[in-house]
């Protein structure tokens, strides 16, 4: 092999390899930035890959003041200042550190709340309830997801009760780095008071939407209310046929008087079956198994059947429910055995 042979083996085998090692990277920043430019900086998070090309890594880092104004905004502070600094020692190994001097943190100085539609004059203790709970108030830091949190809270005690459809009109974060002082406007509009009509089922194909209807404690003309709808929830899915259950109200503002309630449910397969076995000092050793059926007869009758025998105990269970009549009312018959 010639010299020449020898050295192009060697370029050939450096192409190879991976462009860079991993590299350290220190974060020097006052809480909160800390563990917020840890987690989300792009120089942190691809610091254990080892196929970061030269031009790559290059990159991260004249990038790294501008993620850091970014993040660093989300807390208040808007007028970082950051420094890179690289260190390479002889061996290869690169140390990056971040240092950041977060400047003031802007604080609020103004909240301009308004509030329109029917609840002003309708609803005034939901209004001042608003108003109470607001969570990001003149003298308090700015925070972007306190901000966000505030409006959205607000809004939901809105739609909790009667005003189904209210929503942000506008809302407006004035930020003045100069003074580190920000300036928060929002405007709501509650629109008109709901009333809950007849319920629109869907989803259902095994079982009678009548079980639905008798378990339903919604009146037609009540005033809306998320708990009442949560409550028709939590009913259906207590019932042995449906998974999961989904109740909400039509939101259309032109038609808030006797607004459908719509359910969409998932249904529980008709049979299941269910089996194990194990053993405890107490019993010995054991075998049980449970039969469940959702529709005997063909009339949504729940009939269950499960049996455990042990070395020390046995026992069997026998049980048919029918579906809910329309009081609401389960009738059942129940039958156990059990040898010890």
């Amino acid at each position: 092999m010639t010299a020449l042979q020898g050295l192009l083996g060697l370029f050939l085998c450096a192409g190879v390899l991976p462009a860079n090692a991993a590299y350290q990277v220190e974060v020097d920043a006052p809480k909160p930035l800390q563990k917020l430019l840890t987690e989300f900086l792009d120089l942190v998070r691809y610091k254990d890959r080892t196929d970061i090309e030269a031009d790559q890594l290059d990159f991260m880092i004249s990038s790294v003041p501008q993620q850091v104004t970014k993040l660093s905004a989300t807390e208040g502070y808007f007028t970082p200042k950051t420094v890179v600094k690289v260190d390479k020692t002889a061996a290869g190994a690169t140390t990056i550190q971040v240092t950041v001097e977060p400047g003031p943190r802007t604080t609020v100085s103004t909240l301009d709340l308004q509030v329109t539609g029917a609840v002003v004059t309708g609803s005034p203790q939901q209004l001042t309830r608003l108003r109470e709970q607001w969570l990001l108030k003149p003298g308090q830091p700015f925070r972007q997801d306190d901000w966000a949190s505030s409006k959205q809270d607000a809004l939901q005690v809105l739609r909790s009760e009667r005003y189904a459809a209210a929503e942000i009109g506008t809302s407006k974060a004035g930020i003045h780095p100069d003074t580190s002082l920000a300036d928060l406007a929002v405007n709501y509009d509650s629109g008109p008071p709901f009333t809950l009509g007849a319920i629109k089922i869907d989803g259902v194909r095994r079982y009678p939407e009548q079980i639905i209807r008798n378990i339903n404690p919604l009146v037609p003309g009540e005033e809306y209310s998320e708990a009442r709808l949560l409550e028709l929830q939590r009913l259906i899915q207590k019932t042995p046929y449906f998974s999961n259950a989904i109740v909400d109200v039509a939101r259309d503002r032109q038609n808030a008087a006797l607004a459908p309630v719509n359910v969409r449910v998932t249904e529980f397969p008709t049979q299941q079956i269910r089996a194990g076995a194990g053993f405890t000092t107490n019993t010995g050793a054991h075998v049980n198994g449970v039969y469940g059926h959702n529709d005997v007869f063909g009339r949504a009758w729940v009939f269950e059947g499960q049996a455990k025998i042990e070395q020390q105990r046995q026992f069997a269970g026998l049980d048919l429910s029918m579906p809910p009549d329309g009081g609401a009312f389960n009738n059942n018959i129940h039958t156990t055995f059990e040898r010890t």
